[in-house]
This record gives structure tokens, sequence and C-alpha cells, in this order.
């Protein structure tokens, strides 16, 4: 009887070992080792790594590129989270009613997110190309001025901006289409009843009943906007000149050139970031929530 109950015991232990250890050796790990190397001076053209403290912290945020990439980085972000999220929720409204083409509308907006970045980099480099099919079809619509959508610094952010929206609206909007699903009808019919129209509704009712849907699509958007790379290499590597540039391509970029040490405390610092953020998204939501 003993034997069993010390068996029961270690069950869960023995159960969770396998992911403790994955965890451990590809996460824990990792920024254990990255937070000891972001305080040396781990530089290919050095012989010798020696320990310099947060030297290499205070030096990227004196660096003035860090600081456009951080620009660069928070209008992508901002853009994203806003844009992202109000067109997946009036698409998730759209498609949520009875619509006979509903499933095929869904499947339609979702296609773009399981697309690989570099695969839709490469196509849309040659749509929005000085030359490409988008200008050549504005001209045949009588446009005679051709636009340099990624050669020119103040329409690069914006192509970019709209290549990850057009990629990520549909899957966002899947998560709040669940969401929505998930909301009794007893809730619209008493509101109806009471008087209540369909902006009155959204707010009253399906607005706070998909907090939960909002925490994940926001979290989401925030990662995804704060921590963009793949985008914008393929489609402008950061230009032109640095309108383009972000903290993550920066990254890329510094450790390239052999500073390994200044681009591990550039990573850990925008990780971070990230964590912070994450953080207080879960904060707010956790105290708004609606049980369903």
């Amino acid at each position: 009887m003993k034997k069993q109950t010390l068996l029961d015991r270690r069950y869960p232990f023995w159960l969770a070992l396998p992911a403790v250890i994955i965890f451990s050796v590809f996460f824990i790990l990792p920024i254990i080792m990255g937070t000891g190397l972001s305080m040396t001076n781990w530089d290919m053209e050095l012989a010798r790594i020696d320990f310099v403290g947060l030297r290499n912290y205070v030096n990227i945020f004196s660096d003035k590129y860090y600081w456009m990439a951080a620009k660069n980085t928070l209008i992508f972000a901002v853009s994203i989270l806003l844009l992202r999220n109000i067109l997946a929720l009036l698409l998730a409204l759209c498609v949520t009613d009875k619509l006979k083409t509903r499933n095929f509308l869904r499947t339609i907006f979702y296609i773009p997110s399981v697309l690989s970045y570099i695969v839709v980099g490469i196509l849309f480099t040659a749509i929005l190309k000085s030359d490409g099919l988008l200008n050549r079809f504005l001209s045949a619509l009588g446009f005679t001025a051709y636009i340099d959508w990624l050669g020119n610094g103040k329409i690069a952010m914006v192509s970019v901006i709209m290549l990850d929206v057009w990629m990520w609206t549909g899957f966002l909007a899947a998560i709040y289409i669940a969401g929505l699903q998930a909301i009794p009808r007893d809730y619209y019919e008493a509101a109806r009843i009471d008087g209540a129209n369909g902006v009155q509704q959204f707010f009253a009712i399906s607005l706070p009943m998909l907090a939960p849907s909002l925490q994940i699509c926001i979290t989401l958007s925030l990662v995804g906007g704060i921590g963009a790379f793949e985008q914008i290499l393929v489609l402008t590597n950061g230009g032109p000149g640095r309108a383009t540039n972000v903290i993550r391509l920066l990254v890329y970029q510094t450790f390239s050139q052999g500073m390994y040490g200044k681009a591990t405390a550039m990573e850990l610092s925008l990780a971070l970031i990230i964590f912070l953020l994450s953080a207080l998204v879960a904060r707010f939501f956790s105290t708004r929530e609606v049980e369903m």
C-alpha cells in the first residue's frame, strides 16, 4: 500500500520531467548562457573574451542606430496591433452570420497565415517593385506616376505593414470567430427584447465576452510586431537606408558583423521588453475578463 502511494505521488513528477528537461535545455540554458555572453566583449576581431559587465547594454542604449530601429519597431508594432485586430474583428463579425459562403470565406481569409514569409516576401517584391505588377495594374487604370513601394523611404514601411496585415488578419479572425461562437445566443435574444440594436449588443455583450480572444490576439500582435524580422528582411532588408530597419534586424546585422556580445545584449533587451508587455496585457485582461 505504501509503495502504491509513493508511486502515485511521483507519477506527476515523472510525467512532467521530459517537458521540464526540454524546456530547460532549449530555453532556460540559452537564456543563462546568453546573459553571461552579453556581459562580455565577445567580438570576432578580438583574440580573447573579457567580462565587461553592463557596458554592452550602455552602448546599445546610446547608439543612434538602435533608437532609429526602436522607433521603426514601435511604428510597426502599433500599426499592426491596431490594423490586425480591428480588421480581424470586423471580418469575424461578418462571417459569423448565417451566410451561405461563410465557410469558404473563412478559408480564403485564413490561407495567407499558413504561407512562408520567404515565399510571400519574394512574391510581393515582384508585385511592389517600381516596374512590378501593382504599378502596371495602376497604369492600366490610367495612373501615369509609378510609385516606388519599396524604394521610397516614406512608403516602404507602409508596404511592409500592409503585407503583414494581409498575412495575419485571417488568423486572428479565426480566433475571434471561435470567441463569438462561444457566446450564448440567449444574451442576444434578451438584448433584442430590451430594444438593443446591433451596435449596442456588440459593446454590451460581444466585446466584454471576447476578453479571452482579445488577450490572445493582442499578445500575438505585440510579440509579432516587436519581434518582426523575416518579412522586413525579405521585403526591404531594412531599407531604403534605415527606413524600415527594426531591432530584430539590427541584431542580425550586428551579429553578422562579428559583434556577438553586443548583439546578444540587444536580443536579451528585446526579449525582456516583449515579456514585460505580454505580462502587462495579461494583467490588464485578468481584471476585466467576463466569466462565461
